[in-house]
């Protein structure tokens, strides 16, 4: 089956509103999560850096798995995803696991989401 980069016709923030979030990202930073080079630096983080990477995908279609390619892929613990379907609707934990690549949640079917959340503590 074929992968596609759906975030990219999406839109993606940075969340740093209260109860979120502290680390903010510009226009750059984000882009370079969703550009599809997985072998270049995305975004470094340190330890204090609690990082909420919201998507709304716009268009709904079916979403198997979710993917955040990392160089430290000891960090489980430290990176949830969710989502939700409707604005209103609260976020949904997703199964996740570790690839020799990526973190990689994976979306219960059938499910097309609209909004994916990613935290990264």
């Amino acid at each position: 089956m074929a992968k596609y980069n759906i975030i990219k016709n999406g839109v993606m923030v940075a969340v740093t509103a209260s109860g979120t979030g502290n680390k903010s990202l510009t226009g750059s930073e984000l882009y370079t999560l969703i550009d599809g080079d997985t072998t270049s630096s995305g975004v470094q983080l340190i330890n204090t850096d609690v990082l909420y990477l919201d998507v709304d995908l716009v268009h709904r279609i079916k979403v198997d798995s979710l993917q955040l390619y990392a160089s430290d892929l000891t960090k489980q613990a430290n990176i949830t995803f969710s989502y939700k379907n409707e604005e209103a609707d609260s976020y949904t934990l997703c199964a996740e696991s570790v690839s020799s690549l990526s973190y990689v949640a994976t979306v219960p079917d059938p499910s097309a989401p609209r909004y994916i959340r990613c935290t990264v503590s």
